[in-house]
C-alpha cells in the first residue's frame, strides 16, 4: 500500500476530479493574471495533490513540467475503490470536489438517486478531520432546482431535481453540509472557447421554438476556477452559493449566439413535441432531451456579494461579441 508522508506545515490541497476546471485553478495560481510571468506564493503555501485516473495529462509539457517541479502530487486513483478514498482522506487540509456523480455501490446494487462514492468520502474525511478543520468546496449542479417554469430564485428555492444526475447532486450536497461541512456551489453550463457547442450547431440539431424555449444559467470556466478556490476562504460551511453569471439568455438563443459569433448556421426550431419525437428516437441524447425540460432563472446575489466575486466574463453575449474579433 501506497503512503503519503509531509514533513512540512504547508497547507495541503486536495482536488477531487481533475478536469478541464482542475487544469485552470493550478494554471491560475501558476502565473500573475494577463502574464506569462511564474508566481510562487501559492505554491509554497500549499502542496497540491490532485486526484484523477489520468493525472496531469491533460496539461501541456511546458505547464506539466512546470507543476512537477512545484512538487504537484498526482494521485491515480479509483475513487469506487473505498481504499482509495480512505488513502486521501487522510492528507488534506483543504479539498475541491469536483468529480461526476457516481450510483455504485460495493455490493453490486444501485440506487440511482444516492451518490454512495461521495457519501463513503464524507463519513471518511468526516473520521480523520477529528478538529473540523479542514476546509471543503462541493461542485454541484443548477439543476437540483428542477423546473421551476422560468421563475427567478435564489438559493433559498425547495430543490425539486427531476433528473437522475441532479438528484445525485443533492444527495451528495446533504452529505457535505452534515459531514465534513463543505460550502456547497451550484454550478451551471459552462461556457469557453473549448466548451461551446460547435459540434452541436455543425450537426445542424435543432433548439426549441422560441414561444416554447426554456431559460439556461451559465458560468465562464475562468470564473468558476476562481470561484471554487475563493470559496475555500470566504465560504461559509454548510452555505450555497449559485455560481452563475449574469446572462439572462434562453437555451435558443445561446445557440444563436454562439452561431453568429462563430459563423456557423443558426439551429432550426422546432416544438416540444417533436423535440421528444426525436429523444424517443433517439437522435439527440437523453442528456440534451432533459435540458429542454427545465427552465429556471437563477440569482447570484451571495457570488457577489458573500463571496465577493467580481466576474471576468459577467455574460455569455460580452464574451462571444469579443470571440468574434479574434
Amino acid at each position: 500500500m501506497n503512503t503519503y508522508e509531509f514533513k512540512h506545515n504547508r497547507s495541503r490541497l486536495l482536488i477531487v476530479g481533475y478536469g478541464d476546471i482542475g487544469k485552470r485553478i493550478l494554471e491560475q495560481k501558476l502565473k500573475y493574471p494577463d502574464s506569462t510571468q511564474i508566481r510562487d506564493i501559492f505554491y509554497e503555501q500549499f502542496r497540491v495533490l490532485i486526484v484523477s485516473r489520468s493525472g496531469l495529462a491533460n496539461l501541456d509539457k511546458n505547464s506539466r513540467a512546470t507543476l512537477k517541479n512545484k512538487r504537484v502530487l498526482e494521485l491515480k486513483l479509483d475513487l469506487d475503490d473505498y481504499k482509495n478514498i480512505k488513502k486521501i482522506t487522510k492528507l488534506p487540509t483543504h479539498v475541491i470536489v469536483l468529480i461526476p456523480t457516481s450510483s455504485y455501490l460495493s455490493n453490486d446494487s444501485v440506487d440511482q438517486t444516492g451518490d454512495f462514492r461521495m457519501k463513503k468520502f464524507c463519513v471518511s474525511l468526516s473520521g480523520n478531520d477529528k478538529t473540523g478543520s479542514c476546509k471543503g468546496v462541493y461542485i454541484s449542479t443548477t439543476g437540483v432546482y428542477g423546473n421551476t417554469k422560468g421563475k427567478v430564485v435564489d438559493e433559498t428555492y425547495l430543490c425539486k431535481p427531476s433528473q437522475l444526475r441532479s438528484k445525485r447532486r443533492l444527495f451528495a450536497e446533504k452529505k457535505f453540509k452534515t459531514g465534513p461541512r463543505f460550502h456547497i456551489l451550484r454550478v451551471p453550463g459552462i461556457y469557453a472557447e473549448n466548451r461551446l457547442p460547435i459540434e452541436r450547431l455543425k450537426a445542424n440539431k435543432p433548439a426549441l421554438l422560441s414561444s416554447e424555449d426554456v431559460y439556461s444559467n451559465h458560468i465562464h470556466a475562468e470564473d468558476l476556477a476562481r470561484i471554487s478556490f475563493i470559496s475555500l476562504f470566504r465560504g461559509k460551511p454548510c452555505r450555497t452559493t449559485n455560481a452563475v453569471d449574469n446572462s439572462k439568455l434562453k437555451m435558443a438563443e445561446y445557440f444563436d449566439e454562439v452561431a453568429k459569433a462563430l459563423n456557423l448556421t443558426k439551429p432550426p426550431r422546432i416544438s416540444r413535441k417533436e423535440m421528444k419525437k426525436l429523444a424517443a428516437e433517439k437522435k439527440i441524447s437523453p442528456m440534451m432531451a432533459s435540458f429542454f425540460e427545465e427552465s429556471r432563472q437563477l440569482k447570484n446575489h451571495r457570488l457577489t456579494n458573500e463571496l465577493k466575486v467580481l466576474l471576468n466574463f459577467p455574460d455569455v453575449i460580452s464574451y462571444l461579441k469579443k470571440l468574434s474579433k479574434k
